[in-house]
């Protein structure tokens, strides 16, 4: 038998992380690595595998997408990640850099369009800067994971 996440996180305040009140039993993840490596090589995606092992510690089964082995991956839009995360679970995560940010938040405006029910986390350290800014300007992306591994309080960052 499988452990269930409860997604129930409260919106706003100065706390570590930042999202939107949901309160629904989520099952199953898509996580996304969106980083490009540099020169074309590929780096393995090291803080999204901690997550996604953390995930599965909990029973919540991972559909895991390594963006940077894709054929013609780039940054200069949404719409090769969009169409990479085709057919993604209730809940998309994307870890990614500063430099495609711009990307992922194009991607996840053409996803909700796609699927308004999809809830979308972010996390990396692109994202994290600028956490609520992020959350309050794109009304689609509900939450914002900040802090490294080591010392993020997954009970606190992840809205689920």
């Amino acid at each position: 038998m499988r452990n269930e996440v409860r997604v129930s996180r409260p919106w706003g305040g100065m706390r570590s992380h930042f999202s939107r009140t949901h309160s629904r039993t989520i099952t199953s993840v898509t996580l996304c690595s969106a980083t490009l490596g540099e020169d074309g090589k590929a780096e393995p995606p090291l803080g999204p595998l901690y997550i996604a092992a953390a995930f599965e510690e909990q029973g919540v089964a991972i559909d895991f997408r390594d963006f940077q082995v894709k054929d013609g991956a780039h940054g200069f839009s949404g719409e090769a990640l969009a169409a990479f995360l085709t057919g993604h679970r209730e809940l998309v995560a994307i870890s990614c850099f500063v430099d495609m940010l711009p990307a992922v938040i194009d991607a996840t405006r053409i996803l909700h369009r796609q699927r308004s029910e999809t809830l979308f986390l972010l996390g990396g350290p692109g994202p994290s800067a600028s956490a609520r800014r992020i959350v309050e300007k794109y009304p689609w992306i509900h939450g914002v994971v900040r802090g490294v591994k080591s010392q993020t309080d997954w009970s606190e960052s992840c809205p689920v």
